[in-house]
């Protein structure tokens, strides 16, 4: 693991342009951000929200979750370790993921063993971001209502985005499997990308 001065080096590697055009392109992060000042209420937005979260591809969807779990968490960083160590861990994955999901997002045009990869990645980063809801949950219980129930909705879509990883996982390992299985017994061509794609789940 990263060590604190390594992810802030980092960090600032991002400068506030980059990251504020980041976050207007998620949206996710801002409707949050909106929720959080009383600007959005109601159903409606938290529906929103979920709507918003759910049509993204995993890797999208890690950077609006770890962004929006930053702003959740700002008001309390003083106060509490756990959720310092939350800040800490989302700046990690924004910087992680930022510049391949903007220049190489995921999608139906990727490569298998690439798609894998990330998908892989993408299922552990989801577990990790679940366990770090779980403690914001937990602290901020008895302190911020709204900030609970937006952790709430932020840690079922982490564990559905992960399912979705996990379960392409099972049939790209397939799909990698049998192809290499068909170019030693062929020793034909490498398959074109028309051949090469994934369909993502709709939802």
């Amino acid at each position: 693991m990263k060590t604190m001065i390594q992810v802030i080096r980092k960090a600032i590697k991002m400068n506030h342009q980059a990251l504020a055009a980041l976050i207007n392109k998620l949206q996710a992060p801002l409707v949050v951000s909106d929720i959080l000042t009383g600007k959005e209420t109601g159903e409606e937005s938290s529906y929103a929200l979920t709507r918003m979260i759910s049509d993204m591809q995993p890797d999208a969807a890690i950077l609006a979750i770890a962004l929006s779990m930053r702003k959740i968490v700002q008001p309390y960083l003083k106060a509490s370790p756990s959720l310092q160590m939350t800040e800490i861990e989302c700046t990690r994955l924004t910087e992680d993921y930022a510049h391949q999901w903007t220049t190489q997002p995921l999608n139906a045009e990727t490569p298998y063993a690439e798609a894998f990869e990330t998908l892989e990645q993408a299922a552990e980063d989801l577990e990790y971001l679940e366990e770090l809801l779980d403690l914001n949950i937990n602290y901020l219980n008895s302190k911020d209502i709204g900030g609970v129930a937006l952790c709430r909705l932020l840690r079922t879509q982490t564990i559905a985005q992960r399912h979705i990883c996990e379960a392409f996982c099972g049939k790209l390992e397939s799909e990698i499997d049998r192809e290499d299985d068909a170019v030693l017994a062929s020793n034909a061509e490498s398959p074109s990308i028309e051949d090469n794609i994934i369909f993502f789940p709709a939802k």
